[in-house]
């Protein structure tokens, strides 16, 4: 995913500092995917990266292939630690390290820097839980409100009967949930606004507060996606721009060779040949006016209804071979072009002309640096019950 930017705590830092020009998120999966055929692979590789050139920043980063997923945490200039994902859990990772006991002595399910250990005892950090080093106390600092709120509401979103209370110091890396999480499931997840919580969302009117607090979807998203991986050639991307709490998912299968021309518009001003800027407006639309946003919601679903549909019957069709790979690619040009078509008709439908004026104003002529900085969602989901899937973050913007 590449990745989920996160920080160690100073003390750590003054005895183990990032290095300059260390491995970055920014170069990240360019050295990685050429060079590596398994997640483990590439876990290794990118730990023998940070070992010998030093990591310029702290990171969380979940690499799969067709088999497993492994999650590494990059604490300082030189420590790590990576853990082979089980297939029975999940976990919500906002920008802040998550890890907690681990066995660093099982070789086979753990890959860890030689000095994880003495670093944090050198620091006076260290933290022992079960006779294990406790990870995310020994390198981490306090979580913020920012990421607490997010990892709260998304693991209630897929564990509703989850005992974890908002008071807690840190929530427990591997986390359970008595039902099989679905696509649905996962697109709500990356839509929650603290519904399914105690607290409402803060906005342009609040701040963080007792009762206000930071949600997952929100209007600093660039674009959200989700990842299948099946093991086998229905591997697919669900891509959603711009915030998707009303902005569809469209699926690709990995194997695409090109997509739909609105894609690749990145003007930085409102556009309406681009599907970020449509995307966007929809969704200012939906901020400004919840009636128009909850009736629009209704067409997403219908949307993604079809598109779950349609995705489930080509894979039976690639895995029966009776679907040519070559067609995916237009596969994917198609369903997005059905997408952009949706929001188009919605913001050139006369009983909306009002409202999309008033959104347009709030966008026209107003540079959007999203495109060109990674924030976001501070939160990245992990799957591996029914499906392996990926929510994929971004850098907060403080």
């Amino acid at each position: 995913d590449a990745t989920v930017s996160m920080k160690a705590n100073d003390d750590v830092l003054k005895v183990d500092p990032y290095v300059k020009n260390g491995i970055a998120e920014s170069i990240m999966t360019s050295v990685i995917l050429p060079h590596a055929k398994s997640a483990k692979e590439a876990v290794q590789l990118l730990a023998s990266i940070v070992d010998t050139q030093g990591a310029s920043e702290g990171n969380g980063v979940v690499i799969a292939d067709n088999n497993e997923i492994w999650y590494m945490e990059i604490y300082s200039g030189h420590q790590y630690a990576a853990i082979k994902y089980p297939s029975d859990k999940f976990s919500v990772i906002p920008n802040n390290f998550v890890l907690d006991t681990i066995d660093i002595n099982d070789k086979e399910n753990t890959i860890v820097s030689k000095g994880l250990i003495e670093t944090v005892k050198k620091a006076n950090t260290y933290v022992e839980e079960n006779s294990k080093i406790h990870l995310s106390k020994s390198y981490g600092s306090l979580m913020l409100d920012t990421d607490k709120s997010g990892a709260y509401s998304g693991i209630l979103a897929l564990s509703p009967n989850s005992k974890i209370k908002y008071s807690d110091e840190r929530f427990d890396f591997f986390q359970t949930t008595d039902k099989k999480i679905t696509i649905e499931d996962v697109i709500g997840f990356t839509r929650n606004q603290l519904e399914n919580t105690e607290f409402k969302m803060m906005d342009e009117t609040n701040t963080i507060s007792d009762k206000y607090k930071y949600p997952i979807s929100n209007q600093a998203t660039v674009e959200s996606h989700i990842f299948q991986i099946r093991g086998n050639n229905t591997n697919t991307m669900w891509l959603s721009m711009s915030n998707s709490k009303y902005a569809a998912y469209v699926p690709f299968y990995s194997s695409v060779n090109d997509t739909f021309e609105p894609y690749k518009n990145t003007n930085k001003k409102y556009d309406e040949k681009s599907f970020y800027w449509v995307s966007n407006l929809i969704n200012k639309m939906g901020q400004l006016d919840s009636e128009f946003g909850n009736k629009f919601s209704l067409k997403l679903k219908e949307f993604e209804d079809e598109m779950i549909k349609t995705q489930k019957e080509n894979d039976k069709k690639i895995i029966q071979g009776t679907l040519d790979m070559k067609d995916v690619t237009a596969i994917g040009i198609t369903n997005s072009e059905k997408a952009y078509n949706m929001m188009l008709e919605t913001i050139n439908d006369q009983a909306n002309a009002e409202l999309v004026e008033k959104a347009k104003q709030q966008l026209t002529n107003k540079t959007d640096n999203n495109l060109y900085y990674i924030i976001g969602v501070p939160v990245i989901l992990v799957l591996a019950l029914s499906i392996f899937g990926f929510k994929k973050i971004k850098k907060d913007r403080k």
